[in-house]
């Protein structure tokens, strides 16, 4: 705990550690050095921050005979070892906020296509790609998904090179708690019947076109098969068969 520093100053630092509002990580600082403190002290222990004066106020409550007694807990009398173990399970629980923030936003994109970047590709063929055509709050934030190769279509598979931007299809989007570290799993795929579909409706959208669509088949990397209420423009197939080097035949 840096207590030679003022308390809104270590608020603002975590805050933009970890991408979150001064309200939430001064709310998990009170929570986390209560918890900890209770628990090692065997007693009621309440942490709250004074943001007008910068400080920290702990108070310690103890029942003796049926009756409350209650005294001040000097911070600086914290010794370090219980002070290493309030900062790491304080940056725990930030990272877990950070996740559950990230979810309610990246969740908006499954089941449709994003742009990504391939930054790695590991010896059993999995892609790690970086998204960052998305209007996240933070203006360098991007996550990294995966796409597994079996969803991969079958005549890229192999060929795909780190740097390469391209869309995918978003599959599912979920927390998780991967080797003890809390981290947001997003799966893509490239050879989704809903690959295609997402497309052209994200080219119909620029042509403020009104028209439902719907893939009923594909094979990926050959053809796919879309179903339209109506005519859709000629350069809007092309644009998309061209991006998937596969023919879209559109039937309305």
């Amino acid at each position: 705990m840096p207590l030679k520093i003022r308390i809104d100053d270590w608020v603002k630092e975590l805050a933009g550690k970890y991408n979150l509002t001064d309200a939430i990580v001064e709310d998990e600082i009170e929570h986390t050095i209560s918890s900890v403190l209770s628990n090692r002290f065997k007693f009621e222990v309440e942490a709250q921050l004074n943001g007008n004066s910068g400080s920290l106020s702990i108070y310690g409550f103890k029942t003796r005979k049926g009756d409350m007694e209650s005294a001040i807990i000097n911070p600086e009398n914290i010794k370090r070892p219980l002070i290493r173990e309030i900062l790491y399970t304080l940056a725990n629980a930030l990272e877990i906020r950070r996740l559950l923030n990230e979810y309610s936003f990246y969740k908006k994109i499954i089941h449709s296509s994003v742009t990504g970047e391939i930054i790695k590709k590991s010896s059993e063929g999995i892609l790690y790609a970086a998204i960052k055509d998305i209007d996240y709050p933070a203006s360098d934030q991007y996550v990294v998904a995966v796409c597994e190769p079996a969803s991969q279509t079958p005549k890229e598979r192999g060929w795909y090179t780190v740097g390469q931007k391209m869309p995918f299809y978003v599959l599912s989007v979920k927390p998780q708690l991967l080797k003890g570290t809390p981290r947001l799993e997003i799966r893509l795929s490239r050879n989704s019947a809903g690959l295609p579909e997402s497309l052209i409706r994200q080219e119909l959208v620029r042509h403020n076109m009104d028209i439902k669509i719907c893939c009923t088949g594909r094979i990926a990397g050959a053809f796919s098969e879309i179903k339209a209420s109506a005519k859709i423009p000629r350069e809007c197939i092309k644009k998309v068969s061209d991006e998937l080097k596969e023919r879209v035949i559109v039937r309305w």
